[in-house]
């Protein structure tokens, strides 16, 4: 997915909200580590539903 994407950063987010969306029900919480990435982490949560 990430290879074929034109917008590499949004592909990103989706993919870490897809993923926190998916486990959020299996975890008490998660830890998000962007490095480098940090002003992207609202854009995460957001999609992430949080």
């Amino acid at each position: 997915k990430m290879a074929e994407a034109e917008d590499k950063a949004q592909t990103g987010i989706e993919i870490a909200a897809n993923l926190i969306k998916e486990l959020k029900d299996m975890c008490h919480g998660v830890h998000i580590m962007a490095i480098g990435w940090e002003k992207k982490v609202p854009a995460v949560l957001e999609a992430a539903g949080l």
